[in-house]
């Protein structure tokens, strides 16, 4: 038997937080994101002379009252988290399509951020849904591949530093250059808390930072390192 299982993944810095590119030490609570709409696609052995092609789509945890038929809310604090395997045809499931964002709930992340004396809470609701197109898994095995009577897996990796930069590598380096960082955050804090909800994201500081929000959010799906092409969703 041979299956094809799903993963979302926010990383270790989900897991064990991460020092920002402005020096805000942070830890998550909670983080949870909304994915739907997810087809995995490929090419089955030798096709080159064929014109059969591979899919597995999802619909997610049918009965969960968090989930709707084509979306569910995931939560990542505490690693990975698995959204089930079905049986597939042997092949390379290479291509992988998916929304992120929608449904009934935004992305939300909770926690700490702490620097110098200073320490903020923050409970944000990241605005937005996203229509997101992936190709090869990148990272140190190769992932999408399903051989006869085995299970391959398919992940779909949210990068938090892409939003708050990484402290631990060079202020020039790329994820530092785009990344927001947490000081935009942490200058609409009201009695040591950040509050951005969803229902009033369009009136959240300033339209450049609003413009800058939403552009990190679109650089933050990937397939392990591998890069997306993402596009806002009509209407969100």
């Amino acid at each position: 038997m041979s299956k094809l299982g799903l993963v979302v993944n926010g990383e270790a810095f989900a897991q064990e937080g991460m020092l920002s590119k402005d020096d805000w030490q942070m830890s998550f609570q909670e983080i949870k994101v909304t994915v739907g709409e997810i087809t995995a696609s490929g090419v089955p052995p030798r096709a080159a002379s064929s014109d059969e092609t591979l899919e597995a789509s999802w619909p997610l945890k049918e009965g969960d009252e968090a989930a709707s038929e084509q979306f569910v809310t995931v939560a990542l604090q505490d690693g990975p988290a698995l959204l089930g395997a079905q049986e597939v045809p042997v092949g390379n499931y290479n291509q992988v399509q998916w929304q992120w964002g929608g449904g009934e709930a935004p992305r939300v992340l909770k926690g700490t951020a702490v620097k110098d004396n200073r320490t903020v809470e923050f409970d944000l609701e990241l605005p937005g849904a996203f229509q997101v197109s992936c190709g090869d898994y990148v990272g140190d095995e190769r992932k999408g591949i399903v051989a006869a009577d085995s299970e391959g897996e398919v992940e779909l990796t949210l990068h938090l530093d892409h939003l708050f930069g990484d402290g631990d590598s060079p202020s020039n380096a790329e994820v530092n250059v785009t990344a927001m960082g947490f000081d935009p955050f942490a200058a609409t804090a009201e009695e040591g808390k950040v509050v951005l909800a969803a229902a009033t994201a369009d009136s959240w500081a300033t339209p450049q930072l609003r413009q800058l929000l939403k552009e990190v959010l679109m650089s933050m799906p990937h397939v392990g390192e591998g890069h997306c092409d993402v596009a806002l969703k009509e209407g969100s």
